[in-house]
């Protein structure tokens, strides 16, 4: 009987086909704009190191003075002076896996000058960056803890680094220039797919780092600090973040985050614990004039607050929520009258014994080819929506992101092409239901004796 069913319902496609072909116009416009902004809002809020996002946790604690504005959103907590980092990476008191690292701005150029200089992102860090994040290499490694401890000029480029400055080739042992200083690669990135920076806190998912150095090697040759300083150093900023490195390890600017790997919840609780007691201590010394409480906020914590904020996607996707909706409601208009206009010949088929059950089956199964090939034509559509987004996204930047650090964000997979099948079928196949029990359910008599 479905076989059958499926038959009559193919041939039904036939009639009317500007109804139908509207029909399916309309499911797959309104699909197409709703899995555009449902595919940016899931790429963009996917977790970034999925497996571990809930034990790596960065650490929160609030050093400025008394004057500075209270902070009403977690994240806006600063970054960390360099005597706390210090303090709380030397200390054996509690023994986890942690790391630390910065950013910067610097110039690179390969020795003979065969490449044109780029202005690179810089990440400054320790050598367990690489293992503690899960960082994948094409080439080589990252550096030794010796390294870390000796300022070894060494370096790690990332893949899109490698392909400028060296083809794409193994660079291993192949030197570079970092601003006036020669360094040795040790290591190549491969094509790192991040949902996001997440490891400076920035979150950002257009613009990765280029290069890694070692923090000792950063501080000794001196490259730019992204600092913040408060009303006692204020004056010191441009000083601090491109000279006085000595005067900077003193001061209060914040500029490093901490990271640490906790793997469960209790120790979570005795880490902040361990944290209160750290800032006690320190205000004994008169620092953290601050009332405040020490946290930690992990990866995925962090990447749930930023897809809660982004009322822009929000916004979006609300709008396209709405549009959906519209189509929906003329869809219900137009196969009001497609199939009203079959109802005479239901009531011949009716009057010969056709159970009403199996006349609806058969339309229903037409709306269910009809919104499937809407669907279909919806993905195909929201595939360009995408691509449209994407060079929006790029002509708002400036140009200062390219094609393929954003792809990831602008991409359709087959969790989101199942999804938009799925609600293309089931939301036609709910709001036809009227019209099509509408159809079965008028008293065939009037029509027979009409005929």
């Amino acid at each position: 009987m479905f076989l059958y069913s499926l038959k009559l319902a193919k041939a039904n496609l036939k009639n009317r086909p500007g109804l139908t072909l509207l029909t399916i116009s309309a499911i797959a416009i309104g699909l197409a704009l709703l899995t555009t902004t449902t595919t940016m809002s899931y790429q963009s809020s996917k977790i970034p190191l999925l497996e571990e996002s809930e034990k790596i946790q960065t650490v929160l604690i609030d050093s400025r003075d008394q004057n500075a504005r209270d902070i009403t959103d977690v994240r806006r907590t600063p970054r960390l002076t360099y005597q706390d980092t210090q303090n709380l990476f030397t200390d054996a008191t509690f023994p986890v896996e942690k790391t630390y690292l910065w950013k910067s701005f610097t110039f690179l150029n390969d020795e003979n000058g065969d490449a044109h200089p780029r202005q690179v992102r810089t990440m400054a860090g320790l050598s367990n960056f690489f293992t503690m994040f899960k960082v994948p290499f094409l080439y080589g490694s990252g550096w030794s803890k010796a390294d870390d401890e000796n300022a070894t000029p060494v370096i790690v480029l990332s893949y899109k680094m490698n392909q400028h400055f060296f083809g794409g080739e193994n660079s291993v042992g192949k030197t570079i220039r970092i601003n006036s200083s020669t360094l040795t690669v040790v290591g190549v990135l491969a094509n790192w797919k991040l949902a996001a920076r997440f490891y400076d806190r920035s979150f950002s998912t257009a613009r990765f780092d280029d290069v890694f150095v070692p923090s000792s090697l950063a501080l000794e040759i001196n490259i730019p600090r992204r600092i913040s300083c408060w009303e006692k150093d204020s004056e010191f900023v441009q000083d601090f973040s491109r000279e006085n490195v000595n005067g900077l390890k003193a001061s209060e600017c914040t500029w490093l985050n901490l990271w640490v790997k906790l793997e469960d919840e209790n120790q979570a609780k005795q880490y902040i614990d361990y944290l209160a007691q750290y800032v006690s201590d320190q205000k004994s010394f008169g620092r953290f004039p601050r009332e405040h409480q020490p946290t930690l906020l992990s990866i995925k914590e962090y990447s749930e607050l930023n897809s809660t904020n982004n009322t822009t996607l929000f916004i979006f996707a609300l709008l396209s929520v709405l549009f959906f909706l519209v189509c929906l409601i003329n869809t219900v208009g137009i196969l009001l009258a497609k199939y009203m206009g079959k109802v005479p010949e239901i009531a011949l088929r009716r009057a010969l014994g056709a159970k009403k059950h199996v006349i609806l089956m058969q339309y229903l199964i037409e709306i269910g080819l009809i919104s499937f090939i809407g669907g279909v034509v919806g993905v195909i559509l929201s595939y360009f929506g995408l691509k449209g987004m994407m060079k929006v996204y790029i002509y708002q930047s400036d140009y200062t992101v390219t094609a393929d650090a954003i792809q990831h964000l602008y991409q359709l997979d087959w969790i989101m092409i199942s999804q938009a099948l799925l609600i293309a079928v089931g939301s036609s196949l709910i709001v036809s239901l009227y019209p099509v029990w509408k159809m079965c359910n008028t008293a065939p008599a009037g029509h027979l004796k009409a005929q």
